[in-house]
């Protein structure tokens, strides 16, 4: 962050009269930002402050910061952090509704799981693979024949 600008130097007096060598005024609060209507940004109708800036607003009044300027960037944070409160919300509540539903999920396998388990205690279960199998079967026949040879 870059250091304030220096104040502005005293009054210069000569012949007892007090002359000001500072920078004229800045502009007044009623008034508009000096620079043209920004698209997309609300009319510009009542005092600046009273309203939340845009960004470009922001950036083309940034050679001129006034009071108003301020009110108005406050009021962009304050309607920023709203909208940024609102969608943590929202997401907070799909992210519960996820939890909830992986829970669920999780106690459906384990019923399913118990299932299986009930069922295997219950009645025998035949596994079958048939490549291997069919390869056995076809080691056994090689070694039959050598042993006839």
């Amino acid at each position: 962050m870059s250091a304030p600008p220096p104040p502005p130097p005293p009054p210069v007096v000569s012949g007892g009269l007090i002359e000001d060598t500072s920078e004229p005024a800045a502009p007044s609060m009623e008034e508009k930002p000096a620079s043209k209507p920004v698209e997309g940004a609300p009319p510009a109708s009542g005092k600046v402050w009273e309203r939340p800036w845009s960004i470009a607003e922001m950036k083309e009044g940034s050679r001129d910061w006034t009071l108003a300027s301020d009110a108005g960037m406050l009021l962009f944070l304050k309607e920023f952090s709203q909208h940024i409160r609102t969608r943590t919300h929202e997401i907070e509540k799909q992210v519960d509704t996820l939890v909830d539903e992986t829970k669920g999920t999780g106690t459906r396998m384990n019923n399913m799981i118990n299932d299986f388990l009930i069922l295997s205690n219950i009645q025998f279960v035949e596994n079958r693979v048939f490549e291997e199998n069919n390869e056995a079967e076809a080691e056994n026949e090689e070694q039959k024949k050598e042993d006839e040879v």
